[in-house]
């Protein structure tokens, strides 16, 4: 197995990694990890279902504990540096953005809607009249 670290999602390549699954050694962002063991042993979605019981050809095998230690300490060796190099936690493309958004947009406001006619009202007064205006006619 490789040691490389992206940093960046396994299912989703645009989100920064937030935690590794201890069961298959992938990096994950936070919407496809479980807590199912507690904080400090998150699964992928897939790999907890897998441990659950439930039989499926799209989970992954499991990587061997020692190679998953060594993928853990060096992502989070890797998260310290991220941290360290940004001053801030989630240390992702995203929050380098949120730091410096760059010259604000500028929108025109969005016009109103033109009002909606109700329908003809019908020449003969009497009984069939509709009154539109009331909300019960």
């Amino acid at each position: 197995m490789s040691m490389s670290l992206t940093g960046l999602c396994r299912e989703h390549s645009f989100e920064s990694a937030s935690e590794l699954c201890r069961r298959c050694g992938f990096e994950y962002c936070e919407s496809c990890v479980v807590y199912p063991f507690g904080a400090k042993k998150p699964l992928c979605k897939t790999c907890a279902i897998a441990m659950s019981g439930v039989r499926s050809q799209t989970s992954l095998p499991a990587m061997p504990p020692r190679i998953v230690k060594k993928r853990a300490k060096a992502f989070a060796a890797h998260r310290r540096e991220a941290v360290a190099t940004t001053g801030d936690e989630a240390a992702g493309p995203e929050t380098r953005e949120a730091v410096d958004p760059g010259p604000p947009e500028t929108t025109a406001p969005a016009p109103e809607p033109a009002p909606v006619p109700g329908p003809a009202a019908s020449s003969a007064e009497g009984d069939d009249a509709i009154d539109w205006s009331q909300p019960f006619g």
